[in-house]
Formats: C-alpha cells, sequence, structure tokens
C-alpha cells in the first residue's frame, strides 16, 4: 500500500540538503534519523560523505529486522543505531535532524519540534501525517481570533490537530497505549517558524500523494524542511 513512499522521501532529502548543503560540507557533518525503524532511508543517503550517520529507534525488533536483512544480504552499513526516542535529542545534538513518521505518533508535536530545535545545529527535515486544510473554514477562523499584535508582522494563519488513541499493536505506531495527536499543515508550520527560519514546503499532501504507486487510503502527509537560526 506504501509502495512509492519510501523512494520518494529519500529523493526528497536528498534534493534539499544537496541545495543547502555542499559534498565538502556534508564531509564534516553529523545526520540523525529520529524513529529511523530499520535504518533504509539512512542507508539510502549513506553514499553522501557525512562524518556521522545515527538512526534512532524505539523499538529493538526494529532495528533488528534491517540488521537481519543487511547481514543476510552481505550488506555494509556505516550507520550507527541506537535503541532509544526522541528524548535522545534532549541530550544530543546533530548538524541534521530528520525525522520521518514520529510526530503523529507524539503526544505533542510542539513537544517534539521543540526538542528538535535543540538538537539540530544547521537544518532539520520533518515528514508527517497531518490534517486537511478543508476542516478549517471561515468559522473556525474567526473562533481563533487571531487579533494579537504579531499578526501585525506575520500572516493571519492558524492551524487545527485531532487526537486518537494509539497502541504499540502495529510496528511502526506509538511504543506504548498513548494519545497522539496529528496536526494541520499550519500548525506544524508556526511551530517551526518560532524555531527556525527559511520554513519550507518539501511536500504538500497533493504531490506527496502521487508518489504513491496504489493509493487506497485517506492518507495526508507534509515534508517540511528548515533552517537553524
Amino acid at each position: 500500500r506504501l509502495s512509492g513512499r519510501g523512494n520518494f522521501l529519500v529523493n526528497t532529502i536528498r534534493n534539499a540538503i544537496l541545495r543547502q548543503f555542499t559534498l565538502d560540507e556534508l564531509s564534516q557533518m553529523s545526520i540523525v534519523d529520529v524513529g529511523c525503524y530499520d535504518g533504509w532511508i539512512l542507508h539510502e543517503l549513506s553514499d553522501l560523505p557525512f562524518k556521522r550517520m545515527v538512526g534512532v529507534e524505539p523499538r529493538k525488533k526494529n532495528i533488528e529486522k534491517g540488521k537481519f536483512i543487511r547481514d543476510s544480504l552481505n550488506i555494509n552499513s556505516r550507520v550507527e543505531f541506537k535503541c532509544s526516542d526522541i528524548n535522545l535529542l534532549d541530550s544530543e545534538s546533530f548538524d541534521i535532524v530528520i525525522c520521518i513518521g514520529v510526530i503523529h505518533h507524539l503526544e505533542s508535536p510542539s513537544y517534539a519540534i521543540d526538542l528538535i530545535s535543540k538538537a539540530a545545529n544547521k537544518f532539520v527535515f520533518i515528514e508527517t501525517i497531518c490534517l486537511s486544510s478543508n476542516h478549517q473554514n471561515k468559522a473556525f477562523k474567526k473562533e481563533m481570533e487571531m487579533k494579537d499584535i504579531v499578526y501585525r508582522y506575520k500572516d493571519k494563519i492558524s492551524g487545527m490537530s485531532g487526537q486518537k488513541y494509539e497502541s504499540s499493536y502495529y510496528d511502526g505506531s506509538a511504543n506504548t497505549l498513548s494519545l497522539v495527536t496529528i496536526p494541520s499543515v499550519n500548525t506544524l508550520i508556526m511551530s517551526m517558524d518560532i524555531k527556525f527560519t527559511n520554513v519550507r514546503i518539501e511536500a504538500d499532501p497533493i504531490s506527496y500523494r502521487k508518489a504513491f504507486k496504489k493509493y487506497d487510503r485517506d492518507f495526508q502527509a507534509v515534508c517540511l524542511s528548515a533552517e537553524v537560526n
């Protein structure tokens, strides 16, 4: 069902990084993938000359899946794997932080972005499922009362989010029974705008969906990048 997503993500991440940095610069830089699952995305990026590559994944069995496949196929990997979650970013820093498919499994997107901002030295790339902007109608915007002085200097945008239960039933879901939050694109943009500069939509939900070879689910997702101020 998700066929096409992996290659699309790798190509989008690669293009964003190479737009920002030269190969010589990358050779002196570190990158971390928070929620790396089996490490496939980092492995696909390992031809870039990063000085250090780290994959962070809370479920040991997901790390072991990747190791089993690489060992079976005699594929060498220079990625360093850590069995931990996004809170590892509270104690370590990296030049580039990528966070793929994680934020929509957490209770607070703003908390996750705050952790990412503390750990990122130069650049961030975030991908997450999001709510459609169709839910933000005129009545919603009126009730939000965007009258703060900050709106004299910024566009009058507002965001929203939805909550649901999520358990650890799927290997790529929440680590424990949790209340998780799905943000809207505007919510993500505003959260990142406070912490970073030059927030950029690398793939909006429409262009993202086109990457799927078979689209048969109500899947809204977005890719965003930003520079560290």
